[in-house]
């Protein structure tokens, strides 16, 4: 690379709570699997022709030529974790990425990048969760029209002498979408969406889904954005996501969700979708009760009364 880039893509995939997993794993057991991730990183880098700069520590710094060759790269990324991991974790603690892309000028010296897009991107990858991609609004423009789709305006965040907040969109990698026989008359009977948003209560916390944050990770892994700790509950067990203008709940568990909608009666969800409409409880894994501190409870209520673009946590 040139010592003074004029506009490069850079990503940087950090991995996600790895002082846990030595304290966990141990520290010759945790060292081997964070050097595995990180050639694993190497070859996807490679073959979306990027070049990795340097890796410290549990963190890979990434170049590209394109924003499609990034985000293809990042998806690549988190694949090949886990396909390597999947078999190799039994104790609800795998090994998972935070990554942010931004795109723009650079120095290079001495195998270091370095300059505002640089320090613009470690930003953007400590806002990312774990398992998330997370891509500037420059980038979202100079990606293939194909990909745009996969990609939601999620949050902002605030820019030193810039007036105006920063877009930051989530690339959708992990495809969760099930294909089931849906009741058609039920569909057209349901609301549209266009002026509500479903919010979720479990204990103190309270999430909520709307056309700018349209869908919610829950399981028992930390991951997820509402998180349940127990042994009934999957690392992955389920997503809420706004979707053809109606409010869907996707389980993808071991046990199924279990929904107690206010007008209707109980059902269980299973390894399949259902709607969410007006006011209930669910619980992941199993009903364990109206007052347990499992049981979220839902409601769908007019949008206008949403103010914020991110989800509270």
């Amino acid at each position: 690379m040139n010592r003074n880039s004029e506009k490069i893509v850079v990503l940087i995939a950090d991995i996600a709570e790895s002082t846990h997993l030595y304290d966990r794993m141990g520290d010759i057991t945790a060292t081997n699997m964070i050097k595995k991730c990180l050639s694993l990183i190497q070859e996807i880098v490679q073959q979306q022709m990027g070049d990795v700069i340097n890796t410290t520590g549990d963190r890979a710094n990434c170049i590209f030529w394109d924003a499609t060759s990034a985000v293809l790269a990042a998806k690549g990324m988190n694949e090949a974790i886990e396909n390597y991991i999947i078999n190799d974790t039994d104790d609800g603690m795998p090994i998972n990425l935070h990554i942010g892309i931004h795109s723009g000028p650079v120095q290079n010296e001495e195998n270091e990048i370095f300059g505002d897009t640089v320090n613009m991107v470690v930003r953007v990858t400590k806002t990312a969760k774990p398992r998330q991609i997370l891509i500037t609004e420059q980038v979202f423009n100079d990606l293939e029209a194909t990909l745009k789709p996969s990609a939601q305006l999620t949050t902002t965040i605030a820019v030193k002498g810039n007036s105006s907040p920063l877009n930051l969109y989530e690339f959708i990698w992990e495809d969760y979408d099930t294909t089931v026989a849906i009741d058609r008359d039920k569909l057209n009977g349901l609301k549209t969406v266009q002026n509500r948003c479903l919010e979720l209560t479990v204990q103190n916390q309270t999430y909520e889904i709307t056309r700018h944050v349209p869908r919610l990770k829950l399981g028992r892994q930390s991951q997820n954005d509402l998180v349940i700790r127990d042994k009934s509950v999957s690392r992955f067990h389920a997503l809420i996501e706004l979707k053809n203008d109606k409010f869907v709940l996707n389980d993808q568990s071991t046990n199924g969700t279990f929904v107690n909608p206010q007008e209707g009666k109980p059902y269980c969800v299973k390894q399949t979708e259902a709607y969410l409409e007006g006011t209930g409880v669910l619980w992941l894994g199993e009903d364990s009760g109206l007052d347990s501190p499992r049981a979220i409870h839902y409601r769908i209520k007019p949008y206008s009364c949403i103010n914020n673009m991110a989800k509270l946590r």
